[in-house]
């Protein structure tokens, strides 16, 4: 089983439902007030509700349209202000349903907006929209985008375009976002990881500019090893996100916890980073990072 996570780019949008009649005012007051760019609001083909999204400052306002669907009924039961689905951007539907299924969390409803109107068609995204009851009765929705230049994960958005770094514990969890966002956002990643497995699939799915090298974080060897690669593989390093934990139910208390859990527990979270800075600090200096 995989075990690197969704292919999450980051966090989207949030999706703030107003009435019908209200939105167009909404719409002008955020884009003079907060220095939005929200369009005109739009109808969404086959589904009773107008929308306006800034993807890229992640806020979309929807209005349920004579006050059908389960965005009317919010607003009628729980009067205004209501938080829509939380949306995370995803590099890929297919590898993220792929993912899902199995887990067996189940997706509730999918939508391609290439296959709709013409506001829709250019807005060009896929969204998989999750059961809440799997997810503690939050509705989330992960979200492809196509209608952009840097939908694809090897166009980057470029803020860190021509940037190498390293990021440790990226199997999963933190440390796989991490890398996800810092290869959307152009930089070259070495992935570091006990979980040697995990991360040759995360390097796989991230694409060229990412390479997986097994490391465990308490043995300075291998941290030295990180920093090589990423000096002969792409020629420079930038960042280095010491992000490798361990947890151990051994870690009790303060008082309970025994001396060979504290040093273990020290050697990974402490050492690793002071190792990793002695070995990563030269070799940036030394090639201008």
């Amino acid at each position: 089983m995989d075990n690197s996570g969704l292919p999450v780019i980051g966090f989207n949008r949030v999706e703030l439902v107003v009435a019908e009649d209200e939105i167009e005012r909404a719409v002008a007051q955020f884009n003079e007030a907060l220095g939005l760019e929200l369009p005109r609001p739009h109808r969404i083909q086959e589904a009773p509700v107008l929308s306006s999204t800034d993807f890229d400052r992640h806020l979309e306002l929807v209005a349920p349209v004579d006050g059908q669907g389960p965005f009317g009924e919010k607003l009628r039961t729980r009067g205004a202000g209501q938080i829509g689905p939380l949306v995370w951007e995803i590099s890929d539907v297919e590898t993220a349903r792929r993912w899902l299924e199995a887990r067996g969390y189940r997706i509730r409803y999918e939508y391609d907006s290439r296959t709709g109107n013409a506001q829709e068609v250019e807005a060009a995204v896929h969204q998989l929209v999750l059961d809440p009851a799997q997810w503690f009765g939050f509705s989330v929705t992960l979200m492809q985008r196509f209608g952009r230049p840097d939908a694809s994960p090897a166009v980057t958005r470029g803020r860190l375009a021509g940037k190498v770094a390293i990021v440790t514990g990226a199997a999963r969890g933190i440390g796989a976002a991490t890398a996800r966002l810092m290869i959307a956002e152009g930089a070259s990643v070495v992935l570091g990881d006990i979980d040697a497995d995990g991360v040759r699939q995360l390097a796989e799915a991230l694409g060229d500019r990412a390479v997986a090298q097994p490391a465990d974080v308490t043995a300075e060897a291998d941290i030295a090893a990180l920093v090589q690669t990423a000096k002969e593989r792409f020629g420079r390093l930038d960042i280095l996100h010491n992000n490798a934990v361990a947890t151990t139910p051994l870690d009790t208390d303060a008082t309970g916890t025994t001396d060979e859990v504290w040093l273990d527990t020290f050697g990974v979270i402490v050492m690793a980073a002071v190792h990793g800075c002695r070995h990563a600090i030269p070799v940036m200096l030394e090639t201008g990072g």
